[in-house]
């Protein structure tokens, strides 16, 4: 059967002049039949929380405006999650990546 999945989440940041910081945490739980192991429902998914830095690039040109950023982020697990994951219970993830915005 399909499940019902819930998330809910917030990004705090901080904006200097050189540089931003945000901190989204964010938590993903099953309403019913999302986060199913052997037939039974587990609500919790899983609690992200991370830290992100964006640094502009340059001035906004006539391409947008252009930023660098990166950051780490760490998963807590539930069981459904954590089967899924090679019976890992928590996860770090890091990342980095060009954006821009026009």
């Amino acid at each position: 059967n399909a499940g019902t999945y819930f998330e809910v989440g917030i990004a705090p940041g901080f904006a200097g002049s050189k540089a931003s910081l945000a901190v989204p945490v964010k938590v993903g739980l099953s309403l019913g039949d999302y986060y199913e192991v052997a037939g039974v429902d587990n609500r919790f998914g899983f609690l992200s929380v991370a830290g992100i830095v964006t640094v502009p690039l340059g001035s906004t040109t006539k391409y947008g405006a252009w930023n660098l950023h990166g950051g780490a982020e760490f998963q807590k697990l539930g069981d459904n999650t954590a089967v899924l994951n090679g019976g890992k219970r928590s996860r770090v993830i890091g990342s980095i990546g060009v954006g821009f915005s026009y």
